[in-house]
């Protein structure tokens, strides 16, 4: 594990990434990733993922597993950052700074889209409609990672940033599998937090998500969704560890 970690792009300045994002002279390739203990676990079966986890720029601790592995196997600090707290952090600094960038979000059912663009229209004013484009792929057995049809639909819109809310590790391998046919150079790929931003997923307390606890509170909210992730993954990566 140790030389895993040393290998990933761990970082957890959300600020300075932030900045890199949304710097429109950076024309460079740049794929967000927010890592927990359940994706560490996929990668060991996994190779496309582990090739797209590797190969991403930036890599934050999502999980608390991750940031307590990093304290133990690393020289530096990893601080944890989720997904959900970048998404509002990058939300709130284009809504204020940069209002004219084009986003793009895929993934998700489309009414759930759809209301994601009415909340983000109401709690961020300096947006407009026109910078906002959205699209639901077909889920289960008809989702196909190289779908001419969806990138093209994309760079249609040619967006600034790409918002990537299918679950780990599909969106992880979206992206890489695809980001050198799409005009875009910034990749978030997001997880629930497209979910979270409308409500159609509870997040935890805030006294939870403090001391890292907010696997146990989505395990009682949904435990048929993720008693795999905390008992089985999570097994495995206290064991690794």
């Amino acid at each position: 594990m140790k030389k895993y970690l040393k290998r990933l792009n761990l970082v957890s300045d959300a600020n300075k990434t932030l900045i890199n994002v949304l710097d429109s002279s950076n024309k460079n390739f740049k794929h967000c990733i927010f890592y927990n203990t359940h994706s560490y676990i996929e990668t060991l079966k996994d190779f496309i993922f582990i090739k797209a986890v590797l190969s991403s720029n930036y890599v934050f601790a999502d999980g608390i597993g991750v940031s307590l592995a990093s304290k133990i196997f690393l020289p530096k600090k990893i601080n944890r950052v989720t997904g959900y707290d970048f998404f509002e952090k990058i939300l709130n600094e284009i809504n204020q700074n940069h209002p004219k960038k084009k986003l793009f979000f895929f993934g998700g059912d489309l009414k759930n889209l759809q209301i994601l663009k009415k909340r983000i229209l109401i709690n961020h004013k300096n947006i407009s409609p026109k910078n906002i484009e959205f699209f639901s792929p077909p889920f289960g057995n008809k989702f196909e990672y190289k779908n001419d049809d969806t990138i093209n639909l994309i760079n249609k819109y040619n967006p600034d940033i790409l918002f990537v809310g299918l679950g780990a590790p599909k969106q992880e391998k979206w992206v890489h599998q695809n980001y050198k046919n799409i005009n875009c150079k910034n990749f978030l790929s997001i997880g629930a937090a497209f979910n979270f931003f409308t409500g159609l997923e509870i997040r935890a307390p805030l006294s939870m998500r403090k001391y890292g606890l907010e696997w146990l509170f989505r395990l009682i909210i949904s435990p048929k969704k993720i008693y795999k992730r905390v008992f089985i993954s999570g097994g495995i990566f206290i064991f690794l560890t």
